[in-house]
């Protein structure tokens, strides 16, 4: 069985499908034609096989005529007025919308390389071929069989190709997440250490206010103290005072009124330093709150510390990872498909040199 396989230009190709159907990007269309041409030469591996070129053909449709008939052994055929005037009417260069060069194909940085590396080495396979598509040789065997490889390896490559970049963005996004989280967590320890500032200012605060309470308890005790110590004199007073009863009562009055006085003073000053030691107490607690409010808070910073730790070893062993991939995507290029592309090169170079006849001919300038 023979086979004809027709090739486009895969950015012309995903051009023209874009600009049919716009759901869907120009990217998804280059893969497409990778796949498709691969199963193409996949399905017919063995058999007898004629590439033709869409751009070939709307260059010189004459030639690759030629060929076709020269490959399914009726070159008569080309001759016939009719046949030849039905493909010059049906032919119309308004048809082709599109017209990337091979130079622009290869600098496209939106083509995956396997895709730039399968079409150039179709078009190398076809430009050097003879203009008898008939004639089967030993090196248009091998190259066929290496053509076959080529476009397997280059499935497998944009394959591997698409998962790395994926597991890249994957990675991308995660370290991205990491250091906003160590962002956050900077952030929540910066006011937490600010409430710890104002926590121990308040407690300084009442620091002070116990110290002032404290004091004034200590002079309130001293005058208590005066006014123990001035008791005993009192008496002496009033066991004198008894002995004159009789002759002083009016000042015993008074002096009675006098200690009665002192005792509502004494009573106050109980009362006060009732208060005061009450007031020490709410202190004391207030202070012990405080006290464990500020352990707590050292619990949180010390898991917060733990967590930008954990998340720091996290991001390290994400960059390990991605140097890892860049190793492996750095074996790929130096795997055999690559290879492969320069011994296509210099085959390429050997039958169509440059500066020559061929090369102009065929628009490989």
């Amino acid at each position: 069985m023979k086979c004809v396989i027709c090739i486009r230009n895969p950015l012309d190709v995903a051009a023209s499908q874009v600009k049919w159907n716009r759901d869907l990007s120009g990217s998804y269309y280059m893969d497409l034609w990778l796949n498709y041409t691969t199963s193409a030469l996949k399905n017919t591996a063995g058999k007898t096989r004629l590439f033709v070129f869409y751009e070939d053909i709307m260059e010189d449709w004459r030639r690759e005529l030629q060929r076709l008939a020269a490959y399914l052994g009726n070159q008569d055929t080309v001759v016939q007025p009719g046949i030849a005037s039905a493909v010059d009417e049906f032919i119309s260069q308004e048809l082709q919308h599109y017209r990337t060069s091979v130079i622009d194909v290869i600098d496209e940085a939106r083509l995956a390389f396997p895709t730039k590396a399968l079409y150039v080495a179709l078009r190398m396979y076809v430009g050097g071929q003879q203009m008898s598509a008939s004639e089967q040789t030993p090196r248009n065997d091998w190259l066929q069989r290496a053509l076959n490889l080529f476009g397997l390896y280059a499935l497998q490559a944009q394959a591997e190709s698409s998962i790395l970049h994926r597991q890249n963005s994957e990675h991308e996004q995660s370290l991205i997440f990491s250091r906003e989280q160590i962002v956050e967590k900077d952030q929540t320890i910066s006011e937490l250490t600010s409430q710890l500032a104002e926590h121990i200012e308040a407690f300084a605060a009442a620091q002070q206010r116990i110290t002032e309470q404290v004091e004034s308890n200590a002079a309130l005790k001293a005058r208590v103290i005066e006014l123990n110590e001035a008791m005993p004199t009192l008496r002496n007073e009033v066991s004198e005072r008894e002995q004159t009863i009789l002759t002083q009562q009016t000042k015993l009055g008074e002096y009675e009124q006098t200690i009665s006085a002192m005792q509502s003073k004494i009573s106050e000053h109980e009362r006060t330093i009732s208060a005061a030691q009450l007031k020490i107490s709410d202190c004391e607690q207030t202070l012990s709150s405080l006290q464990t409010g500020i352990r707590e808070r050292d619990e949180i910073i010390m898991t917060l510390q733990t967590d930008i730790v954990t998340k720091i070893n996290e991001a390290a062993t994400l960059n390990a990872r991605l140097v890892e991939k860049e190793q492996y995507w750095a074996e790929i290029t130096r795997g055999r498909g690559w290879a492969l592309l320069q011994l296509l090169w210099r085959i390429r170079f050997r039958i169509i040199p440059r500066g020559s006849r061929r090369e102009r001919l065929l628009g490989l300038q």
